[in-house]
């Protein structure tokens, strides 16, 4: 039996913050959550973002979230009456397709939407939503502005 891909919905407004939080943080990567309520189950449409420090040496090309900087982003998320659904990050410069960096360096988040929003020189931004499971990543559809 083939299972459904569920859309991942982002709130008005969340696509123009992410692209901001991009250019602000260009050339480096940019990194953090996807928020959504808790009370409102796993598919819940994103309705905020929390950049994280990108804490790799090589910021430029990769991400890294520490432990305890995801620690404190889901306590105030609890705080709030959120729960994190998933990660972001940007890539300055390319596409919105997982890099090779990803698809070896990604924490195993199976479960957890990813997006990616990319910079990419000679053409306009993108976002592109991805899940993560044990055989990899693969296309969500992107719902919202």
């Amino acid at each position: 039996m083939l299972e459904t891909v569920q859309p991942l919905r982002l709130a008005p407004g969340l696509s123009s913050q992410l692209l901001a939080l991009a250019r602000e943080a260009y050339p480096r990567e940019v990194c953090g959550v996807l928020l959504a309520p808790a009370d409102a189950g796993e598919h819940a449409p994103i309705d905020s973002v929390c950049a994280l420090p990108n804490r790799a040496r090589e910021a430029g090309v990769c991400f890294e979230i520490a432990a305890a900087d995801l620690a404190r982003a889901g306590q105030g998320a609890r705080r709030r009456g959120q729960a994190i659904q998933g990660f972001f990050h940007s890539h300055p410069d390319g596409d919105a397709r997982p890099s090779l960096a990803d698809l070896a360096g990604c924490p195993p988040w199976d479960g957890y939407a990813q997006l990616i929003v990319s910079l990419p020189i000679g053409r306009g931004p993108e976002i592109r939503a991805y899940g993560v499971a044990p055989h990899g990543w693969f296309d969500r559809p992107l719902i919202g502005d």
